[in-house]
């Protein structure tokens, strides 16, 4: 069965029978009329990206629509956006195939309301339908592979461009043509389904673009996990072209990639800070995996952030709390990249309307012209406080063991975060109340410290834990200091007194298990995350330990 991750139904191809499609878009459209939210024989807009299991994938929920009672509405192969934002102005749901940046082996399903992406809050409904779905009789349907039975007609109506104009003129038209005269920038296009679109807006702006590495097979690329051929790559092109920036998005083109002049790729998290300067926002919602250094930024610039957990969905409820205190503009970004706008804007010479889902080319265009203004791209990023960040993950790390991981390091659910502080500590959970204790110096025994992945939450306290981390796997000849905070706000993320932090966060439904790093130099962030891939790296041997204990 699919599982609902940060953004939608993921999983393996061969999971996502057309069976499986079909049950889950069936429930989720029958939630969607139950409720209220959309009405029978109404339009569903539909798109995809470019891998090779997207069409069959939208055909079985192209199916589904049509057996729901709605009409399906086909945009063809475009930005997750670009779809979501034409279905929002005709107050139609959406649905967009995509498995984002993950492998070509994966592909997913995202579902978006009429008022746009489902929330956590929508989860338990939908998943309430798709049971009931679940156990209809669907033989007639489907053989025992989960395949269409020869004969169902499931052929999709051509393909609407509307969706694609309407999100290209967005960038378009109001904006002054020669907003990016003189300056040359290269696009990665690789398999993105945005790519031309985007070369296309920064040409109509004025941008002298280079085309590179376009390719017909699917790419995974991941703004999350930039790899030293990554790095390569962009320094090539920079040496190459001499161009002012270089840019490019991922799979499904809603995160961007901003590559400054030399070579070098900016995170989304600073990404985002410098695009809600150049807007002028006044409330920002941002996941806490999030370089620490936007904090002193956003304080400097008078913009109120709020930190979230992991995922649209947790940013675009969080953002509704500057809206609803009067606040304006409000903004939302996460560390891929992805920003979002939950007010209109007045940039580039017009007002863009809010767009409250992940969209690249906003972010893209606002550091561009922001980049303009200071001279090189270079430059503008040189301008935030000197915090130095890296993320990588593993791919085949068990859900089960990423879970146990988790679960492990913490001795109560409601606590949000731990902090130790000399001979004190204190506790503050997730209802607000603070708790202090004294001290935690005191000697732990041994024999609790070997059994430390078979303890129980409640058979753990913080002395534990934070002797566990420091002599089993954050030590101090990895150049670690000594922990002085671990938040839980989403997966484990731990601050160290030399201010290394070394965040730990398991793929909501893959079996991934990503690190962020935060240090005082590149270097240090780099060999933070390099040390915990590592086959004998600190993740590793947290794998090896839970597996030892039989948990």
């Amino acid at each position: 069965m699919l599982m609902f991750g940060t953004s939608g139904l993921r999983g393996l191809v061969t999971e996502m029978t057309d069976q499986e499609c079909y049950i889950n878009t069936l429930g989720y459209l029958h939630y969607l009329i139950q409720s209220k939210q959309i009405d029978l024989a109404g339009k569903v807009s539909l798109a995809g990206d470019l891998r090779f299991s997207t069409d069959r994938i939208m055909q079985a929920v192209g199916k589904a629509v049509t057996d729901s009672g709605c009409i399906p509405e086909n945009c063809g192969k475009l930005p997750s956006p670009a779809v979501m934002i034409f279905a929002m102005e005709k107050n139609q749901a959406s649905i967009m195939i995509t498995g984002s940046h993950i492998p070509d082996d994966r592909n997913g399903i995202k579902f978006n309301k009429p008022s746009g992406e489902i929330l956590k809050a929508d989860e338990p409904g939908i998943l309430d339908k798709v049971a009931k779905v679940r156990v209809m009789d669907l033989s007639a349907l489907f053989d025992r592979d989960g395949n269409f039975l020869e004969g169902i007609e499931r052929k999709l109506p051509e393909v609407n461009r509307d969706a694609e104009k309407k999100y290209r003129d967005r960038y378009t038209e109001g904006w002054p043509v020669d907003i990016l005269q003189g300056k040359r920038i290269v696009v990665d296009q690789h398999s993105a389904v945005g790519r031309d679109m985007l070369c296309d807006i920064l040409e109509y702006l004025g941008a002298e673009v280079i085309r590179e590495g376009r390719t017909d097979t699917f790419v995974p690329k991941d703004t999350e996990n930039i790899t030293e051929a990554t790095k390569a790559g962009f320094k090539a092109l920079a040496e190459k072209y001499q161009p002012f920036a270089i840019v490019s998005t991922d799979g499904d083109s809603d995160r961007p990639f901003v590559v400054d002049e030399t070579g070098v790729f900016h995170r989304g998290d600073v990404l985002g800070a410098v695009v809600a300067r150049y807007i002028g926002a006044r409330f920002a919602a941002v996941p806490i995996s999030a370089n620490d250094a936007i904090d002193v930024f956003l304080e400097e610039t008078d913009i109120e952030r709020v930190q979230t957990r992991i995922g649209s969905p947790y940013v675009i409820a969080a953002m509704q709390k500057g809206m609803d205190e009067g606040k304006t503009p409000v903004v939302g970004w996460e560390v891929n990249g992805g920003f979002m706008l939950a007010t209109d804007v007045f940039v580039g010479g017009k007002t863009l309307k809010a767009l409250p889902t992940r969209d690249a080319v906003f972010p893209t265009l606002c550091a561009l012209l922001a980049g303009i203004n200071e001279g090189s791209m270079s430059k503008l990023f040189g301008g935030l406080p000197q915090r130095f960040t890296q993320a990588g993950l593993i791919d085949d790390f068990p859900v089960a063991t990423s879970r146990r991981l988790i679960s492990g390091f913490k001795s109560d659910d409601s606590i949000m975060q731990i902090n130790y502080d000399e001979s004190k500590q204190s506790l503050l959970y997730y209802d607000g109340h603070i708790e202090r204790s004294e001290s935690y110096a005191e000697a732990v025994s041994q024999q609790d410290l070997d059994a430390f992945w078979e303890l129980t939450e409640k058979s753990k306290d913080e002395r534990i834990i934070k002797k566990i981390v420091e002599s089993n796997y954050f030590t101090s000849d990895r150049g670690f200091g000594e922990v002085i905070r671990m938040n839980m706000v989403d997966g484990i993320r731990i601050v160290f007194s030399n201010h290394d932090v070394a965040h730990i966060r398991p793929s909501g439904n893959a079996p991934q298990l990503r690190i962020y790093s935060n240090a005082d130099s590149q270097q240090r962030a780099d060999e933070i995350v390099s040390m915990g891939l590592a086959k004998d790296g600190f993740l590793r041997a947290m794998e090896k330990d839970i597996n030892q204990a039989g948990v």
